[in-house]
């Protein structure tokens, strides 16, 4: 409701100008703009231009102002405006196989007609979906006794019962389970006897992260803070509070690998199947003023976890002996090349910062890590980020050497904003080393070089995905047998928050809320 008033607000002209995160890029005729301010760049050029494009319409002049914080990748682009300007857009990724999103869309078409069997329009749907993928989706429908079938043609027909599907298919998310954020100082919105009034909604595997009882939450440049967070039934509770901190939650996340679905000849650069288990179990508060740290805590909650892609660099015994000849802190250079290649991705391609995650070094973690790199999708199943990187591994890492050795920082040896910190970093950018990372990054960039060289094409690029004639490569069979054989790993998702659910009954909401 809030949301809508503004928006009628900003197009009657009765508003002066509005701040907004990205959900004024697209879908929004705003004709009467003359500035936008863009507050640290979007993450992709292609939202940077459609942000831009907001002002100025309508026959009028606009201008467009970018604000470069000390991030690296703004920092990157300050130094050197021509590459930001002159840059084409980002390759969108989309992962066909991520059978999360594809369940619903499937439902949605069987809304409208059947789907599958011998006659049109059902005969297109494998084609048009992707035939395994379209089957294990159907697969889930039938599970579910939302679809029924086959008919006498092959077909499946969405159940009567089954009304609208289209308003279950959240645009923002793929998350199976979303938390409702409810402030308890409102009214209902329904005029009803309930507990408040639904401000937000946060997808399952953020609420760990934003809505644990303590936390500060902002929506609309208004701060809230959650005094309980009901597992159960997927609310949050809230009140407004104005207060000089602001939380974040400490986690620890490990990445398993289930099973390579491609790799490179020697099998040091491959993406695959992997399994990402995140606790999430204290906090800290931080001051607003001096970003200092003035209180942690601990809390329980259940892990996270689900399957996803990833992409995995192998980093071999020669190279940990090249950098510790050198003297410099091999793990701190693992960790930099983690944040390096997280800070260049954007240019790559056109994805959310939320939507790939790396490993980060944690000095009292005692369990033992192979020595590698390693960036994953944060979504569950995959939106196709990892497999897109490894597609560009060779200009990816050449781009994030280019990124350290650009910036003139020189102390600390851990970098700094402009190269090689996160804001998003889990350990707070503890144990990063800059010299260890340009080596490793250089080392990693010749053993690309002696692969392309020795196979005549560049190792895990899109070349090569077709024989003679349009045929399959065995390159391509193989990789096409090993998603067959990755089978029904979306679905662990679903197990996983039904093993949630029942971790939860041992611990009733019974806790005082948080004062």
């Amino acid at each position: 409701e809030d949301r809508r008033r503004i928006e009628r607000n900003l197009f009657a002209g009765q508003l002066l100008g509005v701040t907004a995160t990205c959900a004024l890029e697209l879908g929004v005729d705003v004709g009467n703009l003359d500035v936008t301010l863009h507050m640290g760049f979007p993450g992709a050029v292609s939202s940077l231009w459609q942000q831009a494009g907001r002002a100025g319409r309508a026959g009028r002049d606009g201008i467009a102002i970018l604000v470069c914080f000390d991030t690296p990748i703004d920092q990157y682009f300050a130094l050197q405006p021509s590459l930001l300007l002159d840059r084409p857009p980002e390759r969108a990724v989309l992962d066909a196989f991520n059978v999360h999103a594809l369940r619903g869309q499937i439902l949605c078409a069987a809304d409208e007609s059947v789907v599958g069997g011998r006659h049109y329009p059902g005969n297109l749907d494998r084609a048009l979906f992707g035939a395994e993928s379209f089957d294990d989706a159907l697969s889930d429908l039938l599970q579910a006794e939302q679809v029924t079938g086959p008919l006498s043609d092959g077909a499946y027909r969405k159940l009567s019962y089954v009304v609208h599907p289209q308003r279950q298919v959240n645009l923002r998310m793929i998350d199976p389970v979303t938390f409702e954020v409810v402030d308890v100082s409102r009214a209902p919105s329904d005029g009803g006897g309930g507990k408040g009034s639904v401000i937000d909604s946060v997808g399952y595997t953020r609420a760990f992260y934003e809505l644990f009882e303590g936390a500060i939450y902002m929506h609309q440049a208004k701060q809230y803070l959650i005094t309980k967070l009901d597992l159960l039934n997927h609310k949050a509770y809230a009140r407004p509070v104005r207060v000089g901190y602001h939380t974040s939650a400490q986690n620890h996340t490990e990445v398993n690998l289930l099973k390579k679905l491609e790799s490179s000849p020697d099998g040091g650069f491959s993406t695959g199947c992997a399994q990402v288990v995140t606790r999430v179990w204290g906090y800290r508060k931080i001051w607003l003023r001096s970003n200092k740290i003035f209180e942690t805590g601990l809390f329980s909650l259940p892990p996270l976890e689900y399957e996803t892609r990833a992409l995995f660099i192998d980093i071999d015994g020669e190279m940990k002996e090249e950098v510790e000849r050198q003297g410099f802190d091999y793990l701190g250079g693992l960790h930099g090349i983690n944040h390096a290649l997280l800070a260049v991705t954007p240019l790559f391609l056109k994805c959310d910062p939320g939507d790939i995650e790396t490993e980060h070094v944690q000095v009292q973690n005692q369990r033992p890590r192979p020595p590698r790199v390693c960036v994953y999708d944060k979504r569950p199943g995959g939106v196709g980020a990892s497999e897109g990187l490894f597609n560009a591994l060779p200009l990816v890492l050449s781009q994030a050497h280019s990124l350290l050795s650009s910036c003139p920082c020189s102390s600390p040896p851990s970098g700094c904003p402009s190269c090689l910190s996160l804001p998003s970093c889990s350990s707070h950018n503890i144990h990063l080393h800059k010299p260890a990372a340009l080596l490793l990054l250089q080392l990693l960039l010749d053993k690309c070089a002696t692969q392309i060289s020795g196979s005549g094409k560049e190792g895990g690029g899109e070349g090569g995905e077709e024989g003679e004639g349009g045929g399959l490569t065995p390159r391509k069979e193989a990789r096409q047998r090993a998603l067959r054989q990755a089978k029904g790993m979306e679905e662990a998702r679903v197990r996983d928050l039904a093993v949630q659910k029942a971790w939860v009954k041992s611990f009733p909401n019974y806790r005082p809320e948080i004062d």
